[in-house]
């Protein structure tokens, strides 16, 4: 069975703005290769939108608006949406951004949250079923 997997926003704009040999972006090619179906939620996606939208990270991607809009709808064509109540996973971490990953695992049962956050997200490695990895760690469980 395919797995599913949460992209935290981290990743997703890291895929963008490196060069191809970096995990996050090979990460990103396994999803347009079918390997994993993604999980996401409209306060997931609203963050990825800001960040992609942001002055410093847009000099770096050098996207136009369209093109951001189209990288997004690229995203959501196979994806999964949920709409968790973060009041589930209240306490678990200090960052709003962090509690709302950790409600959307909860609720959608996904496979695998992948993140580069080592200080608030890795260090508890596993949220209910959910494992939490790099984009490294998580390519070796593609393969």
């Amino acid at each position: 069975m395919i797995p599913t997997a949460i992209l935290d926003t981290n990743v997703l704009v890291q895929a963008v703005i490196s060069s191809p040999p970096a995990a996050s972006a090979r990460v990103l090619d396994a999803y347009y290769e079918h390997k994993f179906r993604l999980v996401y939620s409209s306060a997931s996606l609203d963050e990825l939108l800001d960040v992609l939208l942001l002055p410093t990270i847009r000099r770096r991607h050098g996207f136009s608006d369209e093109e951001v809009v189209d990288f997004i709808g690229s995203l959501l064509v196979r994806a999964s949406c949920y709409t968790p109540e973060d009041s589930i996973s209240a306490g678990v971490t200090r960052d709003a951004t962090d509690t709302h990953l950790l409600a959307l695992a909860a609720e959608s049962g996904a496979d695998y949250l992948v993140t580069n956050d080592h200080r608030h997200l890795l260090r508890l490695r596993r949220y209910h079923r959910t494992e939490i990895v790099t984009p490294a760690v998580f390519l070796r469980r593609l393969s």
